[in-house]
């Protein structure tokens, strides 16, 4: 039961709740107005998801800095929530307007995309506030069920057919494997609480040798279901085919929700829950971490394509995310939300100069897919060129942009927890992926080009994103105050 003070604190969940609601049915009585046309053209549900957004970030606003159980200790509300909310609402908002401008180039009519986003919203609004194994299996299979829908959203694209019923089939073989694990650690323990947990293994409960393999178990399949939704290797085969496939402003929503929420489930459950496991779960980090940034790397060498690029890419960052995780102290823990902040913002604007800038041929514009279609850019735009070159450098770690502060902040406190192999081999391999940075760079600046292309003019509030985001890589490599007091205030509790 909801009291009057359960009901305030979850004002922002509420909220999407009947928002998405509501722009269901207004979509379902305008899509089948003639005057509107079949289907839906106008983006109005569009503009009211975006609406919506900004009602959502006054509600998180407005909720108190306190720390509290809800809804029977289901879920709770304290500050490390708050701080993900806010960074998850506010990334749903540029997405939404990468995805505004998308949908009206390419054509695409689908009225159910914007309540299936806010529904996605409200899946990991609960997500982040779960700290109950019951809750969490609930709210990761809420959201997951979406994705697979997000996922397969073009319905005449066989690609995205494909994307969809890869991305669901693997993904219900990493939900059996959570189930199971969630199974055995409430088989042996008689618990579901997050926090009852740690209280547990404070005493000599665990000794046990039954006990404690049935634990291990348990924490293993957790966190290899974990790993999978982080696309994080050796579980990451299925992100390339579902990135390539999905529509571009999925692909930038896969890119970057998913990782903020699993990363914060991630420190409540080992970090608050199994604090007593570390020795296990830091193992097979390792062997994830290791593995990560070398199919990362040597992925995204061969190639051509930037969905495909971006996936691989995107691997070889959540090494350095893992790494964060794999220190296990509250340090790391703010170093490992620098760099997710930081990711966000190099693959934000690297999202909206791959769907701002559109290629003319005759008389259709086009999506450019391959890094050929940016040839000679340089010549023929150069801000676009100037800001593309800037993630590029920030994405390498080159300084003194901000994408080599957050690389050194992670492997700083990696050194400090005494991981100085792992440091040394993250630098090598870091050096390396300097390389397909560097080799874009190249054909942006210097490859020639046969025939001269065509490119529209980058829609305003596309630019805007990618203004914004290329002057943020460049002032908080200068000063990262901003980013890091935040985090300090909502990671640190």
């Amino acid at each position: 039961m909801l009291n009057t003070f359960d009901t305030f604190l979850l004002f922002p969940e509420l909220f999407l709740l009947i928002a998405s609601l509501i722009l269901l049915v207004f979509g379902v009585l305008i899509s089948n107005q003639r005057i509107k046309g079949f289907p839906l053209i106008d983006l109005t549900l569009g503009k009211l998801t975006l609406f919506a957004s900004f009602m959502t970030i006054l509600l998180i606003l407005n909720n108190p800095f306190i720390t509290i159980s809800l809804m029977n200790d289901l879920f709770i509300h304290d500050k490390l929530s708050i701080g993900i909310k806010f960074i998850l609402v506010n990334v749903f908002c540029l997405i939404l307007l990468l995805s505004l401008f998308y949908l009206k180039k390419e054509k695409i009519n689908i009225f159910e995309y914007w309540t299936l986003l806010l529904l996605s919203l409200l899946a990991m609004f609960c997500l982040v506030s779960s700290c109950d194994l019951l809750a969490l299996y609930l709210c990761i299979e809420f959201q997951s069920l979406i994705f697979y829908i997000l996922a397969s959203l073009r319905r005449t694209s066989e690609f995205s057919t494909e994307a969809g019923l890869k991305y669901f089939i693997l993904g219900a073989f990493s939900s059996a494997i959570l189930l199971f694990g969630f199974s055995l650690i409430y088989g042996v323990t008689g618990l579901t609480h997050l926090r009852d947990f740690n209280i547990l293994f404070a005493s000599n409960f665990y000794v046990y040798t039954n006990v404690f393999n049935a634990l291990s178990l348990g924490l293993l399949c957790v966190l290899i279901a974990l790993l999978f939704k982080l696309s994080a290797s050796p579980f990451h085969i299925w992100s390339p085919d579902v990135y390539e496939g999905t529509l571009t402003n999925v692909t930038a929503f896969f890119s970057l929700m998913p990782k903020i929420v699993i990363t914060s489930v991630f420190i409540r459950i080992f970090f608050y829950g199994f604090q007593t496991f570390s020795l296990l779960w830091q193992k097979i980090l390792v062997f994830s971490i290791v593995l990560s940034l070398i199919f990362g790397t040597f992925g995204a060498l061969k190639q051509s394509k930037w969905k495909r690029f971006l996936a691989f890419s995107s691997i070889s960052h959540i090494g350095f995310i893992l790494i964060g995780l794999l220190v296990n102290t509250y340090n790391g823990n703010e170093a490992c939300f620098f760099y997710i902040i930081i990711y966000i913002i190099m693959t934000l604007n690297m999202f909206s100069i791959i769907i701002g800038l559109r290629q003319k041929i005759y008389k259709n514009d086009y999506q450019n897919r391959f890094f050929s279609g940016f040839s000679m850019l340089i010549k023929l735009n150069p801000a676009v060129s100037l800001s593309l070159v800037i993630c590029l450098f920030s994405m390498g770690g080159i300084p003194p942009l901000v994408g080599f502060l957050a690389k050194m902040l992670i492997l700083l406190e990696s050194v400090n927890a005494n991981l100085v192999t792992l440091t040394l081999f993250t630098i090598l391999i870091s050096c390396i992926s300097c390389f397909y940075y560097l080799r874009i760079v190249k054909s942006i600046c210097f490859e020639e080009t046969t025939t001269w292309p065509v490119y529209l003019t980058i829609e305003k509030s596309l630019s805007y994103i990618c203004f914004s985001t290329s002057f943020f890589l460049l002032y908080l490599g200068l000063d990262p105050s901003l980013v890091y007091t935040f985090i300090q205030f909502f990671i640190s509790y």
